[in-house]
């Protein structure tokens, strides 16, 4: 993986959190209409754009293939830990919990469990 490669993912991972503090508002000094259907969107390509950087890495040696599986292994405990987070608040503040929580839980779950077994079978 070369610098230039490392700088355009940590520019679109900077873009992507602006655009989700866009989207969170937290202070509610915009219009939520407008501005929340161009945040979608640009998230929405951002996204695209990642995963495009993600899925085409190459790896010159065993130590940089190394260091993308130990940032995956920190990207998907992360994601699970927020979203195991968000769900324990729910139940327990709203007692109620989100859909879509348990939705994105459960399909990082099962796309993990798919990969293990992608993997297995192309050995």
């Amino acid at each position: 993986m070369n610098e230039r490669t490392i700088i355009h993912e940590i520019i679109v991972a900077i873009c992507a959190t602006l655009v989700l503090l866009v989207l969170w508002n937290p202070f509610g000094f915009w219009m939520p209409d407008t501005i929340t259907y161009i945040a979608v969107g640009g998230l929405a390509v951002l996204f695209l754009l990642f995963a495009g950087l993600v899925w085409r890495e190459e790896y010159h040696d065993e130590r940089e293939e190394y260091h993308a599986l130990v940032a995956a292994r920190f990207g998907y405990t992360a994601g699970l830990l927020i979203l195991l987070g968000a769900i324990a608040y729910e139940a327990a503040a709203e007692f109620h919990v989100n859909q879509f929580l348990l939705l994105a839980l459960g399909g990082m779950i099962v796309a993990k469990a798919l990969g293990h077994m992608w993997g297995r079978l192309q050995r």
